[in-house]
C-alpha cells in the first residue's frame, strides 16, 4: 500500500517582492519542497543540503530530507536524520509518522508501531499515521487492530482514498471478502485510477468465486499500469478457473514476457498447460518454476501430476516424493501417490499412503473414497462400505461415493440398498450417466426390467457416446429376446475400454465387414473374441459365410484348435495370437449374429463339430471302465475371473446331497476350486482327471462318452449342447443373456433343458428338481 509522505504546504515567496534572495534559506526550502512534492526527488535533494550547508540543525529539512529517502528506499539514512529532527524537537507527529515508514522499509515493524503511536499520542486526528501504523498491523498479522486504525483514519479523513483500501486489504486478509468489497468501491470512487485498489478488489472477487467480475477489475489494472506483472498473473489465473485456457496462457505469457524470471508466472503457465492436456509443455513450466525457486513443493506436486497425465508414473511417484520431501505434511502430495500407486495395483503402498493422508487430514473425503475403491477391487466389500460412509461423513454431498456405494451393494447382492444408493448420487448430480447406468444393472438384477431400460437410456440420453450405458442396454434386449436391436447395441462393446481389452476387441486397418458387403471371393477373417463358450455357441455362422463365397480365416483359442479343425466352412485356421494371413474384411465372431439380423425364429441350427478320435475315445472308455449304471458328466463352478461368477457357480458341497448314488458321476472341469479339493477327495463316486484333460478334445470325448451332461453356465454347457448331447444348464435368477428368461428350452440348442433359480442365490430349489430329474432318468436306464 502506498505510504503518504508529510511535506509541510508553503506559500513560494514572490519573485518580484523586495529584498527576495535566491540563496536564502527561505527560498532554498520552498523550492525543496515544491520539487519534493512533484516527486523530483534528486533536484529536491540538492536545495535541502544547500539548507543545511546554511544551517545544519535546520529542523524542517533534516525531517523532509528523512522523508525523502525514505521514499527513496534509504532507510537507515532517513532515520539518522529523523532522529537528529527528533532531537531538536521531539514533539512533531509528522517526524515520528515518516521514522515509521522508514522502519517498516527495514521490516523493524514494532518500533514501526512505536513511531506512529507517538505520532498519534501528539496528534490524535493524524489520518496518515493511523493509515501507515494500520499497514504495520498488517505486516504483523494483527488485523483486528489494523482494522481499527484504518476505521480511525477514515474517521478523521472520510475520503481518504488509501484509508479506504487500506480497510478493504485487511478484510481480505481476514478473508472477508464480501465486506472488503465496499471499501475498495469507495477507495475507486474517490480516486479512479488508483490502480491496486482494482487489483485487491479483483482478488477478493476472485475468491468469491466471482470472475467475470474479477476479470473486468484486472483488465482495469492493466490498462492503468500496463507492466503491472502480477496483474497478468492474477488475471491467468482468474481466465484458468473460467476455463478460458487459451486466454490464460496467453496472460501468463504476457508476464513472463514483462519479467522472464518471474516464478509464479511459469509456475501458474505450467498448471494452464496441464489443463490443456499439454503436459510435456507444462513440466518445462514446472521445470523453469524449480529453476528460479528450487524448494516449492507445490511445483513438484504439480509436475507430478503432469508426469501422471504422461502415463510416467515413476517419474510422478518421484516428483510427489520430492514435493513430501520439501512439506512433510503435504496430504495432497499423499494423496496423489497414493492414487498412482493404485493404478498399479500397488494396492498395499498406496493404501499407506491414504492412510498418512487421513493422519495429515482426517476429513480428507478423496482419500476415504479413494480407499473404498481399492477395497472394492480387492472384494473386500465390508471395509469398502466403511471407506465410502467415512467419505461421505464428512462430504455429504458426494455423488460419486454414494454410486460407488451403491456399486458395492450390488456386489454384495444387497440390490435395495444398491438402487437406493444409486437413487442419492443422482439426486446431488442429475446428469450423473455412470450412476444412471450402473442403477439399471442393479435393477436387472431385480428382474425390474422396463426400469433397468429406463435408467439405461437416462444415462444415453445425457451421454448419449457413453459406450457402457449402451452395452448394458444391448443385454437386457437380449436377456428379453429382442435380439434384433439387442446384437445392433451390442457393437458398442468395441468402445467399452475394459471389456474390449478383456474380450480381445481389435482394429484393424481391413473395413469390417456386418454383412452388407458382398464376399464373393473374398477372405473374411473371423477372429476369437470374448470366451470359449461364445466360440462354441456362435461357429454355427461359419458355414453360413463360406456359402455367401467368401474364403473364411478362423482365428481360435488355443484350446479349441482341434477342435475345430475340421469345421465345415473354414479355408484356413489360425492360433489366437499367432500372425494373420492377408485377408479383405474383417468381422469379429460375437458380431456375426447382427451380420445375419438374427432373431429368435431365426438362429441357425449348431454345427455339427465333426470331432472324432477314436483314440482318444478309446482311452477315455478304459479310464471310465466298463459302463454299469447311467453316467452323468458334472460342472458345478466356472472361471474364478469370470465377472458374473458369484451369481452362476456351485459349491461341491452344496450340490453333493442332490445327486443320487446310482449313477456313474464325471467331473467335467479341468480345474477344481480349493475349497471343493478336500471335498471330493472324500468322494470317490465322482471321477477327476485335473490336468489329464489337455484341451477340448478331451472334454469332448467325455462328453459323447456321458449320457446326460449337468452345467452351471460355462463353456462346457455349450460343448456338450453343440454336440447335441442331452444337457441341463443350471442359473441364477438373472442369468446371462443368451439363456433368455421364464423357458426350461433354448432357442441356440435343442438338446438343452434349463433349471432357473426362483429368488436369488436359492440353488436348493433348482437341484431339488434336478435331483428328482435324475433319480427318473436312473430308473429309465435300469
Amino acid at each position: 500500500m502506498p505510504r503518504p509522505p508529510n511535506i509541510p504546504k508553503r506559500k513560494l515567496p514572490n519573485a518580484q517582492g523586495k529584498g527576495f534572495n535566491l540563496n536564502s534559506i527561505d527560498f532554498l526550502l520552498q523550492q525543496g519542497v515544491l520539487l519534493h512534492q512533484q516527486g523530483k526527488f534528486n533536484e529536491a535533494q540538492v536545495f535541502y543540503e544547500k539548507v543545511l550547508a546554511q544551517q545544519p540543525n535546520h529542523f524542517d529539512v533534516m525531517q523532509l530530507m528523512g522523508s525523502l529517502f525514505a521514499q527513496t528506499s534509504r532507510s537507515t539514512q532517513a532515520i539518522e536524520l529523523l532522529d537528529r529532527a527528533l532531537e531538536i524537537n521531539p514533539h512533531h507527529p509528522e517526524c515520528w509518522s515518516n521514522r515509521g515508514n522508514a522502519l517498516r522499509e527495514l521490516k523493524r515493524y514494532d518500533d514501526a508501531l512505536a513511531s506512529f503511536d507517538q505520532a498519534i499520542r501528539l496528534k490524535p486526528d493524524f489520518p496518515i499515521a493511523y493509515i501507515n501504523r494500520g499497514s504495520v498491523l498488517r505486516e504483523l498479522k494483527r488485523y483486528d487492530e489494523a482494522l481499527a486504525s484504518f476505521d480511525q483514519a477514515i474517521r478523521f479523513q472520510p475520503f481518504s482514498a488509501n484509508a479506504h483500501y487500506g480497510r478493504g486489504s485487511t478484510l481480505n486478509d481476514l478473508i472477508r471478502f464480501e465486506e472488503a468489497l465496499p471499501s475498495f468501491d469507495q477507495a475507486i470512487r474517490i480516486k479512479p485510477d488508483f490502480v491496486e485498489a482494482y487489483f485487491n478488489r479483483g482478488n477478493a472477487l476472485k475468491e468469491l468465486k466471482r470472475f467475470a467480475h474479477a476479470l473486468v477489475d484486472m483488465d482495469a489494472t492493466i490498462r492503468l499500469r500496463p507492466n503491472y506483472i502480477e496483474a497478468y498473473s492474477n488475471r491467468g489465473v482468474i481466465l484458468k478457473e473460467l476455463n478460458r485456457f487459451e486466454d490464460a496462457l496467453l496472460s501468463f505469457d504476457q508476464a513472463l514476457l514483462l519479467n522472464p524470471h518471474f516464478a509464479e508466472g511459469h509456475y501458474n503457465r505450467g498448471n494452464v498447460l496441464q489443463e490443456l492436456k499439454r503436459f510435456d509443455e507444462a513440466i518445462i513450466s514446472f521445470d523453469k518454476t524449480i529453476t528460479l525457486i528450487p524448494d516449492y513443493a507445490d511445483t513438484y506436486f504439480n509436475r507430478g501430476n503432469a508426469f501422471k497425465g504422461l502415463k510416467n508414473n515413476e517419474q510422478a511417484l518421484a516428483n510427489y516424493e520430492k514435493a513430501i520431501q520439501l512439506k512433510p505434511h503435504y496430504a495432497e502430495a499423499y494423496f496423489n501417490r497414493g492414487s498412482v500407486l493404485q493404478e498399479q495395483k500397488r494396492f498395499d503402498e498406496a493404501l499407506s499412503s491414504y492412510d498418512k493422508a487421513i493422519e495429515i487430514k482426517p476429513d480428507f473425503a478423496d482419500v476415504f473414497y479413494n480407499r473404498g475403491a481399492i477395497f472394492q477391487e480387492l472384494k473386500r466389500f465390508a471395509e469398502a462400505l466403511e471407506c465410502y460412509e467415512k467419505a461421505l461423513l464428512h462430504k455429504p454431498n458426494y455423488a460419486e461415493a454414494f454410486a460407488n456405494l451403491g456399486n458395492t451393494f450390488k456386489q454384495m447382492f444387497r440390490f435395495t440398498e444398491a438402487v437406493e444408493s444409486f437413487d442419492k448420487a443422482i439426486a446431488l448430480k442429475e446428469n450423473f450417466a455412470e450412476a444412471h447406468s450402473n442403477r439399471g444393472l442393479v435393477l436387472q438384477d431385480l428382474m425390474r426390467f422396463d426400469e433397468a431400460q429406463e435408467s439405461f437410456h437416462k444415462a444415453i440420453e445425457i451421454e448419449p457416446d457413453y459406450p457402457e450405458a449402451h452395452w448394458n442396454l444391448s443385454l437386457c434386449y437380449l436377456l428379453l429376446g429382442n435380439l434384433k436391436e439387442g446384437f445392433e447395441k451390442y457393437e458398442w462393446r468395441r468402445e467399452v475400454k475394459s471389456l474390449s481389452k478383456h474380450a480381445g476387441i481389435r482394429k484393424f486397418p481391413q473395413p469390417l465387414w456386418l454383412g452388407e458387403e458382398s464376399l464373393q471371393g473374398k477372405t473374411l477373417l473371423i477372429y476369437a473374441e470374448q470366451g470359449l463358450g461364445d466360440m462354441l455357441q456362435l461357429s454355427r455362422y461359419i458355414p453360413l459365410v463360406a456359402k455367401l463365397g467368401a474364403k473364411v480365416v478362423l482365428e481360435v483359442h488355443a484350446p479349441l484348435a482341434q477342435l475345430f479343425r475340421n469345421l465345415e466352412g473354414i479355408s484356413q485356421m489360425t492360433i489366437l495370437g499367432a500372425p494373420l494371413p492377408n485377408f479383405d474384411y474383417q468381422c469379429p465372431l460375437m458380431s456375426l449374429p447382427l451380420a445375419f439380423k438374427s432373431d429368435l425364429q431365426t438362429i441357425p441350427p449348431p454345427t455339427q463339430l465333426l470331432y472324432s478320435n477314436s483314440e482318444q475315445l478309446t482311452y477315455w472308455q478304459n479310464k471310465l471302465g466298463k459302463k454299469t449304471k447311467p453316467r452323468v458328466g458334472l460342472v458345478w463352478s466356472g472361471s474364478t475371473t469370470h465377472s458374473n461368477d458369484r451369481y452362476r457357480s456351485i459349491q461341491l458341497l452344496t450340490l453333493l446331497p442332490y445327486l443320487p448314488s446310482d449313477i456313474q458321476y464325471v467331473c467335467l472341469q479341468k480345474e477344481m476350486r480349493e475349497v471343493d479339493q478336500s471335498i471330493l477327495g472324500q468322494h470317490p463316486e465322482i471321477s477327476f482327471f485335473g490336468n489329464e484333460i489337455r484341451d477340448f478334445t478331451d472334454t469332448a470325448a467325455l462328453c459323447e462318452l456321458m449320457d446326460l451332461v449337468i452345467s452351471v453356465d460355462t463353456s462346457v454347457a455349450h460343448l456338450a449342447a453343440t454336440m447335441q448331447k442331452m444337457t441341463w444348464v443350471l442359473l441364477p435368477l438373472c442369468p446371462d443373456w443368451r439363456w433368455l428368461l421364464k423357458r426350461e428350452d433354448s432357442p441356440w440348442y435343442p438338446s438343452i433343458k434349463i433349471y432357473r433359480q426362483e429368488k436369488m442365490e436359492d440353488w436348493d430349489g433348482v437341484l431339488d428338481k434336478v435331483r428328482f430329474d435324475l433319480e427318473q432318468l436312473a430308473k429309465s436306464k435300469s
